[in-house]
């Protein structure tokens, strides 16, 4: 008898056979090289359904065709195997490769045998992945449908589990990607914050000295801002940051990047820009902010800002150094009046 597909769509009877039939059926593959066996298995099986679902035999005469048949055929539920086919061992080693190599984890095997004292019943319980050994003879219609339907419930809630797992790992990824997100931004601005700027100077840094181009770093001060939360409040203080934020992220390319360090201090990478337009970015900042009209519960709140720039040097792998210059431009910007831009000159 050649491997082959042997389907029958017959159902209980009471069911709807036409129902049964348009169903996705229940693989089952039946490896055994007598071909009487196959015969009974199939009229032992007929008029079977399982949750309205027909079952459809798969057959292979030997272990060699059923690893044929594996490769070729997804969503096999079930195998019903003969121990001793081309070898006394066929079956056992057509087990151990379903559970090592086939592409369905969940596949369960019920072993069938037509000689039980070549491997004990007990050993192979204990040493093998299975479902049920059996001796063919014992294996009437009622009793074989009675174990093909407790591996195929077996199959579905293991098919159910797996689901229900990568689910939830997706929803344990999607997760832990939102509060690795989350641990990134600032939650007041929605701006960046200082560890998502760590990270991203690091990038910054990287491809400026790879690239060879410029990397200037703005620092910029809301002015006088404890006066803003004394005279109207911390809520109107809250709401001039997120307003200064907004204008900030305006005013900026794409590939720029902006951030709330804290307080009322922020920070403004400007990758593969020249002194010159450096300049007038600050300058358009600073407007940008005093421009800005703030209000909070009916009133007006007045808000500028200070900028100081500097540029990596050569030589610097990291971008705290130039950070520093462009905050001791920056309180000289303050020092020389507030609401204006100045420079890194240089000078420790």
């Amino acid at each position: 008898m050649a491997d082959s597909d042997l389907i029958f769509t017959d159902d209980l009877p009471g069911t709807a056979p036409l129902a049964a039939a348009e169903a996705e059926p229940w693989k089952i593959l039946v490896v055994d090289d007598d071909a009487d066996v196959h015969q009974a298995t199939r009229i032992l099986l007929r008029y079977r359904s399982f949750r309205g679902r027909p079952l459809r035999l798969l057959s292979a005469t030997s272990a060699a065709g059923a690893r044929a048949i594996l490769e070729r055929e997804s969503n096999i539920a079930l195998a019903l195997v003969d121990v001793v086919m081309e070898t006394d061992t066929a079956g056992l080693d057509l087990l151990r490769f379903i559970r090592a190599e086939a592409g369905d984890p969940h596949l369960r095997v019920v072993l069938r045998t037509g000689q039980p004292g070549h491997a004990p019943e007990e050993r192979v319980v204990v040493d093998y992945d299975i479902d049920g050994y059996a001796a063919k003879a014992e294996l009437t219609s009622m009793k074989l449908f009675s174990i093909v339907v407790s591996a195929l419930r077996t199959y579905e809630a293991l098919r159910e589990l797996a689901r229900l797992n990568r689910e939830l790992e997706a929803r344990v990824a999607q997760r832990t990607a939102e509060l690795e997100r989350l641990a990134m931004i600032d939650a007041l601005t929605g701006l960046p914050n200082r560890r998502h700027f760590q990270a991203r100077a690091e990038m910054e840094v990287e491809a400026a000295r790879r690239g060879g181009h410029d990397l200037h770093v703005l620092a910029i001060d809301l002015d006088h801002f404890k006066a803003v939360n004394d005279t109207f409040g911390h809520a109107a203080g809250d709401a001039a940051l997120a307003a200064v934020a907004a204008a900030l992220t305006r005013c900026l390319r794409p590939l720029d990047f902006c951030c709330r360090l804290g307080g009322e201090e922020f920070v403004v990478l400007l990758s593969a820009a020249t002194a010159g337009e450096a300049r007038a970015v600050a300058a358009r900042l600073c407007r940008t902010i005093a421009e800005t009209p703030i209000v909070h519960e009916g009133t007006a709140i007045p808000v500028t800002a200070s900028v100081g720039i500097a540029r990596l040097a050569e030589g610097e792998d990291t971008i705290d150094p130039a950070l520093d210059r462009a905050d001791r431009a920056l309180y000289r910007a303050k020092g020389e009046g507030r609401n204006r831009v100045a420079e890194d000159d240089g000078e420790g």
